[in-house]
């Protein structure tokens, strides 16, 4: 073959390759450490941490409308905070951390575009039985089913904010897909999770869980939580609402 048109192969090959790269890059909506936009709604917003260990001052010098923040601790059952105002002594919250899930309170008289860095999932985050605010840090767009499939037979339900509606999409695997509104995660955003016992979330591996009404449910009930219904227990959904005045 002619050295002119081996030349051509190749570069044809490395053409094609880059295409290839480029596309699986987008297809799992970025690298990490490119940056994306988070949009955020004036009052309170479910946001994930994704970048470095940081302080909620740094949160707050780098996003001026933000005017407080509250991460749930779940061993103690409540939540701690910081507000941009208060002086330190008084704030509890004092890290944010990977993969951490907080609510963010927005003084704004629109939507805010905050331009974050793209975070990799890291090890497998540990869930408390209850509650347990989480940030994302899998890829854009994964189906719920699929991203917490790893949590297993512990989970109950998953939780995420609506600031349109200011309400809650579901996901619960002891309900038929009809019924569940929350359908997927974006990277960086946050949800509630919900398990009957101790478990991990692997945020890096993905795949079907394939989990129905049945045998799962039995083993939440016989670990000593409930079974989630239609509407979620009462008494948990007190604690996911936004904590308002809360310290």
């Amino acid at each position: 073959m002619p050295v002119r048109a081996r030349l051509i192969g190749v570069a044809l090959c490395l053409v094609v390759a880059g295409a290839g790269i480029h596309s699986q890059a987008a297809a799992q909506g970025g690298a990490e450490g490119e940056p994306f936009t988070t949009v955020l709604a004036p009052g309170f917003n479910l946001v994930g941490w994704v970048e470095a260990e940081t302080t909620p001052g740094e949160l707050f010098a780098d996003l001026p409308e933000a005017e407080s923040v509250f991460a749930w601790d779940a061993l103690a059952g409540r939540f701690l905070s910081a507000r941009r105002v208060a002086p330190p002594a008084l704030n509890s919250l004092e890290r944010l951390l990977p993969g951490q899930g907080f609510w963010l309170g927005v003084a704004s008289d629109g939507p805010v575009e905050w331009v974050r860095t793209r975070g990799t999932p890291i090890a497998p985050l540990p869930l408390r039985p209850g509650n347990n605010l989480v940030g994302w840090l899998g890829q854009d767009g994964m189906e719920v089913e699929a991203a917490v499939a790893s949590v297993g037979v512990a989970l109950e339900t998953v939780l995420g904010f609506n600031t349109e509606s200011g309400g809650f999409d579901r996901f619960a695997p002891s309900l038929p897909a009809a019924l569940n509104s929350l359908t997927s995660l974006e990277h960086g955003s946050t949800v509630w999770v919900q398990t009957c016992r101790s478990a991990t979330w692997d945020q890096g591996r993905g795949g079907r869980s394939g989990r129905r009404l049945g045998g799962d449910i039995a083993l939440c009930l016989a670990w000593g939580g409930p079974a989630t219904g239609v509407g979620g227990r009462a008494e948990r959904r007190v604690d996911v609402d936004h904590p308002g005045g809360a310290g």
